[in-house]
């Protein structure tokens, strides 16, 4: 049977200087179709009499296709690339989500309030009502990621470190667009049983729960179970 995988695609920011002639612009472009690449944005970064400098968003199916991109406009006389970029790497450096207070924390008071000494009336109030969980925390407002790196984007089974751009990338979707709190978790096992377990001891801190990019039919096994197992969506 042929896969159903997806293949990996490369995008890359050419940085072009081109002689400011009718027509250049569409040679570099042309060549770029040669090769079976897809341009993206086109940004002026300046523009002269003699010259202008692009930069071009360019999106490949594999580093061969690329090459051949930079061989050929290498070898045109009107157009110098001046630089590569790899802006996806860039991108990730540190991660693309991070935990940040609703609240200041400058002063004593605000700190009591925040934590220590003020937050013990709080879990007292949960404790004794557990549904005011949802009004006094982020809980119902935070959805966990839940992936074993088994079927990351459909690529392969990379395991749950490689699986987390993706659910960082993921959650960051979710904060910008729904303006909803998520956690990416990566799950260092692949057997449905501690994975269920997993999802059952982390369900507390959540409103939702999402499992992620889990091969199937393991995928077909755990989910109906874990919903039996949590109080959760």
């Amino acid at each position: 049977m042929p896969s159903s995988a997806q293949k990996p695609q490369f995008f890359r920011t050419l940085r072009v200087r081109n002689v400011n002639h009718v027509g250049v612009l569409a040679s570099v472009l042309g060549v770029i179709a040669r090769h079976g690449g897809n341009v993206g944005d086109i940004r002026t970064v300046s523009q002269g009499r003699t010259a202008i400098v692009r930069d071009l968003d360019l999106l490949v199916e594999s580093l061969a296709d690329l090459d051949g991109v930079l061989a050929e406009l290498g070898a045109m006389p009107e157009s110098t690339v001046l630089e590569v970029r790899d802006e996806v790497l860039s991108a990730h450096v540190g991660g693309k989500i991070r935990v940040v207070s609703k609240l200041p924390i400058d002063t004593f008071a605000e700190l009591g309030r925040v934590y220590t000494p003020g937050v013990g009336e709080v879990c007292r109030r949960i404790h004794e009502t557990p549904r005011m969980a949802e009004l006094y925390t982020t809980i119902s407002n935070t959805v966990a990621i839940v992936s074993d790196g088994s079927a990351v984007m459909g690529l392969a089974n990379l395991g749950p470190g490689a699986s987390m751009p993706v659910l960082e990338g993921k959650a960051a979707l979710l904060a910008r667009l729904v303006a909803v709190n998520a956690v990416p978790l990566a799950l260092r096992s692949q057997d449905p049983d501690e994975i269920v377990a997993a999802v059952r001891c982390i369900s507390p801190s959540f409103g939702v729960i999402q499992l992620e990019d889990i091969a199937s039919p393991r995928c077909f096994d755990i989910e109906p179970r874990a919903q039996e197992a949590v109080d959760v969506a």
